[in-house]
C-alpha cells in the first residue's frame, strides 16, 4: 500500500526569487503525490550536513535520510519524498526510467557501503539490489541508453583509511541485476557526465595530495563494442586543476550542449588528506568560478563565466533546467565544513550578458557530498 506523505505547508512570501513550499496536490485519483512535478524534478539524494567528528571509528556525522525533489519548472520545493533506509554520503545516485539508484558512500560512522538501494516511484518503495563487487564511496553513478549504469572508482576505505586510488569501473545491468567489472580508469574526488554514450571526467585526485586538471571521455555499451577505453581524442583539460567540482551539461534549442563546470578545490591541499579529504588536511583553497565548454570537446577552450558563484563551494551539485543553472547547497570550508542550504539560480540564455544569480529558498536540509539527478532519465513520456 502506498504511503502516504506528510508534508508541512510552510508559507512564504512569493516575489521574484523565491521558491514555494507547498503540500502536494492530487495528480490522480486516489494519489496525493505530483507525479508530473516529481517525475521532472531534481531528487537531492544523500550527503551530509556535518563534519563527522571523533579520533577514531566509530566516527559521528549527521547524514540526512530525508530526500528532497526541487520542481524546476515551477521552483518548488517537495521535502522528504522519500527516505533513504541506509543514508549516505559521496555516494552513487543515478536516476533511470522513474527509478532512484544509490550504491555505496560512507554511512553515518564513516564506513564505507557497497550495498545498491533502489527506490521505485510509482510504488513508493525501496529494495535491495545485487551489491556492488567491492567497497566504494567517492563514486559516481552514471545511466546510458540499454538500461545499463556506470559506477566509476572511488575508495574502498573508512573515512579515516589511507588515500588509495581504487580506479576499477564497474557496469550495472538492470534487466539482470548484475555487475560487471570495466575499464580501469581516472582519479578520485572527479566531475563526473553521462552524455551520448560518453561519460566525461574532469579533474580530481590522483596522489595523496595533487589535483588534476584533465578532461577524459569513457566509452560505454552500446557506443563502443569494447567499452574498455576512453575516446581516442584528448578532451580539453578544465582551466584549472579541480576537486570536488560539479559537472553538468546545458542544450539549447539549437542543439549546443555546453560543458558547465562549477567550484571546486582549485589548488593542492595542505596536509596528509586521507580518503575522505576533509580528515587530516590543515588547509585548501576553494573556487567560485564557472566555466563552459562548448562541442566538440576536442577542440576550443573554456570560457569564465560572469558573474561567478556567489560564494566558493565544493562537493556541491549542479543541474540545468532549459537555459537556467541551478547549484545546489555543498561546503565553502575545508576545515570542519559544515553542508550548506544555499540554492543559486542563473539565466544562461545570453551568455554574453548573464545576471546576477538569483538566491532562492534554500533546501530543506543542508548538505554537501550529496547527489542532485532526475529520476526519469532515459523515460519517455
Amino acid at each position: 500500500m502506498k504511503r502516504h506523505l506528510s508534508i508541512f505547508l510552510v508559507l512564504l512570501a512569493s516575489c521574484q526569487g523565491n521558491l514555494l513550499f507547498e503540500p502536494y496536490p492530487k495528480d490522480a485519483p486516489g494519489d496525493p503525490r505530483p507525479l508530473a512535478a516529481l517525475k521532472r524534478g531534481f531528487w537531492v539524494v544523500g550527503g551530509q550536513s556535518s563534519h563527522y567528528t571523533g579520533t577514531s571509528f566509530p566516527f559521528v556525522a549527521n547524514l540526512p535520510a530525508q530526500i528532497d525533489v526541487f520542481d524546476p519548472e515551477t521552483e518548488t520545493w517537495y521535502p522528504n519524498v522519500t527516505q533513504l533506509p541506509t543514508p549516505v554520503s559521496f555516494a552513487g545516485v543515478a536516476g533511470y526510467k522513474g527509478k532512484l539508484y544509490v550504491v555505496g558512500g560512507w554511512d553515518s560512522q564513516g564506513a564505507v557501503q557497497q550495498k545498491l538501494q533502489i527506490y521505485d516511484l510509482m510504488s513508493d518503495t525501496w529494495t535491495q539490489g545485487a551489491v556492488l563487487p567491492a567497497l566504494r564511496a567517492g563514486l559516481e553513478l552514471v545511466g546510458i541508453e540499454g538500461d545499463y549504469l556506470y559506477a566509476t572508482n572511488g575508495y574502498n576505505t573508512n573515512i579515516d583509511g589511507a588515500y588509495a586510488n581504487q580506479n576499477l569501473w564497474y557496469m550495472y545491468q538492470i534487466n539482470s541485476n548484475t555487475w560487471l567489472p570495466r575499464i580501469n580508469h581516472g582519479a578520485v574526488d572527479q566531475a563526473v557526465l553521462s552524455f551520448r554514450g560518453i561519460i566525461h571526467t574532469v579533474g580530481g585526485r590522483t596522489a595523496v595530495a595533487t589535483l588534476v586538471n584533465a578532461h577524459d571521455g569513457y566509452l560505454t555499451w552500446p557506443t563502443s563494442s569494447t567499452d574498455t577505453a576512453t575516446t581516442t581524442t584528448a578532451e580539453i583539460p578544465a582551466p584549472s586543476v579541480r576537486a570536488g567540482s560539479s559537472l553538468t551539461i546545458l542544450s539549447y534549442t539549437n542543439g549546443m550542449p555546453l560543458l558547465i563546470l562549477s567550484g571546486g578545490m582549485s589548488a593542492n591541499p595542505t596536509g596528509t588528506p586521507l580518503a575522505y579529504i576533509f580528515r587530516n588536511i590543515t588547509g585548501g583553497t576553494l573556487t567560485n568560478q564557472l566555466h563552459f565548454l562548448p562541442p566538440p570537446y576536442e577542440a576550443g577552450s573554456w570560457t569564465l563565466l560572469t558573474p561567478t558563484l556567489p560564494a566558493t563551494l565544493m562537493y556541491h551539485q549542479s543541474l540545468a533546467y532549459k537555459t537556467r543553472l541551478y547549484v545546489f547547497g555543498g561546503a565553502s570550508a575545508v576545515l570542519s565544513p559544515s553542508g550548506l542550504d544555499t540554492v543559486y539560480r542563473f539565466d544562461l540564455s545570453n551568455l554574453t550578458s548573464v545576471p546576477a544569480p538569483a538566491t532562492l529558498v534554500p533546501m530543506p536540509v543542508g548538505r554537501f557530498g550529496h547527489r542532485v539527478v532526475r529520476i526519469s532519465e532515459f523515460l519517455e513520456d
